[in-house]
């Protein structure tokens, strides 16, 4: 999927400009120098991008790679889809799969969803190291029971290896609706994941897809 989308430019690879991208908030995000981006776009306005546009984004080293294949198991195998680099206004990055937006969705809360369904979502909080974490559990239960019986998880009762070094993995589930609300340390911060997964045909592939974004979250 990358090799066929995305082909060596003679600097690097090419990338197809998409929705409210920017030369500088390309270069700023993977920590390129603005004039290296503009010097491998000789012949591309700045000032008129559009989208579908295809740029060159040269390698760098010690920048990040705009564009990287993910791991998605779905349905007992793994395929490794096209993701976009994204950086959160509160401090974080994280590969944002085609097919998803992702966007803040108010202060210190992000949130993504498939575009195919936005029931199918995350939001997203850092909170420091420090956070009662005590208290974020009493209030992640009261949060589940509107959907159904809370039940902690641990071990192998988490689906995700990953998952398993979470402080609490806590779940619930109705007719119509699965819901997990995950407490994790990445780097020097808490993360609290609130994901729903509505119960139907899609969330075999939709749902995998959102914990394989989660798992690409850095600092």
């Amino acid at each position: 999927m990358f090799e066929q989308n995305y082909q060596q430019c003679s600097a690097g690879y090419y990338y197809l400009i998409r929705r409210g991208d920017t030369f500088y908030e390309i270069a700023d995000l993977i920590g390129l120098p603005l004039d290296t981006l503009l010097r491998a776009n000789p012949g591309v306005n700045p000032y008129r991008l559009m989208i579908g546009q295809r740029v060159c984004i040269p390698y760098v080293t010690g920048t990040l790679p705009l564009i990287k294949n993910i791991p998605v198991f779905v349905e007992g195998q793994t395929e490794n889809r096209e993701a976009r680099l994204y950086r959160s206004d509160q401090g974080y990055y994280i590969y944002v799969l085609n097919n998803f937006t992702f966007t803040g969705e108010e202060p210190g809360r992000d949130l993504v969803f498939s575009n195919f369904d936005s029931r199918f979502d995350a939001r997203i909080e850092m909170l420091p190291l420090n956070a009662d974490i005590n208290e974020i559990r009493k209030n992640s239960i009261v949060e589940l029971q509107y959907v159904g019986t809370p039940v902690e998880m641990k071990g192998e009762e988490i689906f995700d290896p990953f998952f398993r070094k979470a402080a609490f993995f806590l779940h619930s589930s109705s007719s119509t609706l699965s819901k997990n609300i995950i407490l994790i340390r990445i780097g020097n911060n808490l993360f609290r994941f609130t994901v729903s997964i509505p119960n139907t045909e899609a969330a075999e592939g939709l749902g995998p897809s959102i914990y394989a974004m989660l798992k690409t979250i850095f600092v």
